[in-house]
Order: structure tokens, then sequence, then C-alpha cells
């Protein structure tokens, strides 16, 4: 059996998939107790069925949060809506459960890892104060 649960916190709307990594170790380890290297097809299937998984907490939170704020509008950004089952995924649940919601998302190639976004927008004010000590300097 390949697959694992679903599990996520019912009070909010943030992503942790500590749980699901711990699950997928300790299912990696049980395996290859028996065979130590694990054969190609059950690399695949587990990789599979952690997806799997994964997506449908994301779904599940996306809905409630659809459903609990009446959104009108879904943006979906970073590097995991570059997924092409993710976002087939959200483009049959929007045009499916939430017709009147509009779906936004980057055209692949720029579904980035957001970290590359948050590091430029940390790097702009330290530009700015480095940018400003040089043009003091000047006038001294």
């Amino acid at each position: 059996n390949r697959k694992f649960c679903s599990f996520f916190i019912l009070t909010n709307f943030q992503f942790s998939f500590s749980g699901l990594k711990t699950a997928l170790l300790y299912k990696v380890k049980d395996l290859q107790n028996i065979e130590k290297v694990l054969p190609f097809q059950t690399k695949a299937d587990l990789a599979y069925a952690y997806q799997d998984a994964a997506f449908n907490v994301i779904e599940k939170k996306t809905k409630r949060a659809l459903y609990s704020q009446g959104a009108r509008s879904l943006f979906i950004g970073g590097g995991v809506i570059a997924n092409r089952l993710l976002r087939n995924r959200f483009e049959t649940i929007i045009h499916a459960e939430f017709p009147a919601c509009t779906l936004f998302t980057p055209q692949p190639q720029f579904a980035t890892d957001n970290a590359v976004m948050i590091a430029l927008a940390h790097s702009i004010p330290l530009l700015s104060e480095e940018r400003g000590r040089d043009e003091g300097s000047e006038h001294t």
C-alpha cells in the first residue's frame, strides 16, 4: 500500500507537510529493511502517493478558504503551480465547484520558487542603503 494520509489542521489555512514528510521517511526505511535498493517503480509509486497526499491537502484547504471567504478570484503562484497536474486539478475544481471564481496562475516559465522573490524584495532596501552611503561619501 503506497498511499499516505492527508493530515491537515482545520483551524487555519496554513500549509504544513512535516507529518507527511515523516510518514514518507518511515515508509522508505521500512521498505529498505526489505530491499536495500528500492526499485524504480517503488520510488515512482512513493513519489506519486506523496504528491497526491500533498495536493489533497492543498485542494481541501483552498476550497475551505474559497467557501469561507466567498472569494471571486484565486491567485496561485510559486513553484508549486508549475506542476501541470496540480494546475489541471485547480482548473477542474474552479470550473466545476466555483464557476463564479476566476483562477489566476502565471505561465509555467514564470512559476518559480518564492525564495528568489523574497531575496530580491529584501535586497532592494539594502541596495538603497548602500547607494545612499556611496552618494554621501562623495560629498565629504
